[in-house]
């Protein structure tokens, strides 16, 4: 089934390689080793099949790996991004505006775009 699909990884290094039947992390990582307090955002081809993307989120420890994934989920980075991987040494998040009811107020420059 998995070569229908484009896949998306989340964990750390221990948990993606344990918990995996490829071994398609080890390569990425000996060109672009983490340390403790960095993660790092990989995009390559599927394993399972070449026309479709495997994208994985890690980091060496839950710390590195929270780096990892907010950067991911912050507007800039779809922005600021470009390549095939992605190593987070720190993120600085906007603070988020609570809603009040049913609505939310927010401005297209506070969410990434340009006036």
């Amino acid at each position: 089934q998995e070569e229908k699909y484009n896949l998306i990884l989340v964990g750390t290094t221990k948990d993606i390689s344990k918990n995996t039947r490829t071994n398609f992390l080890t390569s990425d990582l000996a060109r672009h080793p983490l340390n403790n307090n960095v993660g790092g955002i990989f995009l390559n081809p599927s394993p399972y099949n070449p026309m479709r993307g495997l994208l994985t989120i890690t980091g060496e420890n839950d710390n590195a790996l929270e780096k990892a994934v907010s950067a991911f989920l912050t507007p800039e980075f779809s922005q600021l991004a470009s390549g095939k991987f992605a190593i987070i040494n720190s993120i600085e998040t906007n603070e988020t505006k609570k809603s009040i009811g049913d609505s939310y107020e927010t401005s297209l420059k506070a969410l990434g775009y340009s006036d």
